[in-house]
Parts: C-alpha cells; structure tokens; sequence
C-alpha cells in the first residue's frame, strides 16, 4: 500500500499538474478590449419564469485593473491569475461591490476570452478590438 501510495504522488500527481502553472501576470499583448453577447436565458424568480434578453457585454482588461458593461451597467474591479494553461489564462476578477467573483478564461489563440456567466446566464464569448475600434468605442 505505501509503495503505491509514494508511486501514485512521485508521478502521477506532477502529470496532472504539469498542464497548469501558476503566474503572476498575463502578457501585455492580451490587454484591451473585447466585446460580445450575453445570449438570452430565463431567470426563475421562485414564482415566474422570466425572460431576459440578449444583452451586450464589453470588457476592458488592463495591467492592474478589469472594467465590464454589461448592458448599460458599468463595474469595475482588480483581478489575480489563477493560473495558465496550455493555450489560456484563468482569471479571478473582484468586483466592487459584487459578492461573487467573475471568472475570466483568456485565450492564447484567436484573440477571444470567455466570461463565465453567473448562474443562471450563460457564457460569453468575446472577441479583441482592434486599437481603432478600441479608441472609437472609448
């Protein structure tokens, strides 16, 4: 039992974190902004089923600091790499004010990250602005 025990933490444990590291920081050239959809869903209420709306989300990832609109809602917050994977970051934004932290996953290929919505909203997938589009949304 313990030679197994000793066998299963000598490597097979490091295998499953070999896919992972943690990091303090992501690279500058994912900072900036990225603009999607929030799809529809349904928010049951205890009572009623109700039906909220497809609804734009922009967000705005800099050295130090995350800023999200979600419809015409604007928070702002800091955030920490979890950690990086293969091809991504995860990242762990605190919002002001907001008692659930927001998980941000960034990817690495094709200039888009994913907000992991709050239960009941799905995710969304964004896509990187240019600096032009950038600069004319701003």
């Amino acid at each position: 039992m313990g030679i197994r025990l000793i066998f299963l933490s000598l490597f097979i444990l490091p295998f499953f974190a070999s896919g992972q590291k943690l990091v303090d920081d992501i690279k500058k050239k994912y900072f900036g902004g990225y603009e999607g959809l929030i799809s529809a869903y349904k928010l049951d209420t205890g009572s009623e089923l109700i039906d909220v709306q497809e609804t734009p989300i922009f967000i705005l990832l800099s050295e130090d600091a995350v800023i999200l609109e979600i419809g015409n809602n604007k928070i702002s917050g800091t955030y920490t790499v979890l950690f990086e994977g293969d091809d991504y970051y995860v990242l762990n934004a605190t919002i002001e004010g907001q008692l659930q932290s927001e998980r941000i996953v960034v990817h690495q290929k094709g200039k888009t990250l994913t907000r992991e919505g709050i239960h009941p909203q799905p995710n969304a997938v964004l896509e990187k602005l240019s600096r032009k589009e950038l600069k004319n949304r701003l």
